[in-house]
């Protein structure tokens, strides 16, 4: 189940991650409205890769010892190691990767609002520091596939 939610994201996130950054790479600070719709982009990325590991249980820590005694009567390690995996991917899924595109889409959005008062030398840290937060989270999509 996980290697499928893996897949799914990646397939749902990475199209969008690319075509920004193409994007970034070639658009000029003035241009404020390509860069609103970059952020928007991002931000709908963002809300399908939640929608994809929403179904994923709730990890606390009552639950995951009441799966424990339940894992040791019936003797389901393998339900263990799920859980813990399921757990450690969902860790790898939210800051790495919903975290940084959040950011990315509130950066590039903020910034596009106010884009006349920019000083291109701002505007130019901006979008360097989007587009590196950008490649960050394509290498954590391809870390997914790893264990």
């Amino acid at each position: 189940m996980v290697e499928q939610l893996a897949l799914a994201l990646t397939t749902t996130v990475m199209p969008v991650v690319d075509e920004v950054l193409r994007t970034l790479r070639l658009a000029t600070p003035a241009d404020s409205r390509q860069l609103r719709t970059m952020g928007d982009r991002l931000a709908n990325a963002s809300s399908r890769a939640t929608q994809l590991i929403a179904p994923l249980p709730a990890h606390d820590e009552r639950a995951a010892n009441s799966d424990a005694e339940e894992n040791e009567r019936a003797g389901g390690e393998a339900r263990a190691r799920e859980n813990a995996i399921r757990a450690t991917f969902e860790q790898r899924v939210h800051g790495p990767i919903l975290g940084r595109l959040s950011a990315c889409a509130m950066a590039l959005n903020f910034y596009a609002a106010e884009a006349d008062s920019h000083a291109d030398q701002r505007s130019d840290l901006i979008i360097r520091a989007v587009i590196d937060h950008l490649q960050a989270t394509r290498k954590a999509l391809h870390g997914l596939s790893e264990p």
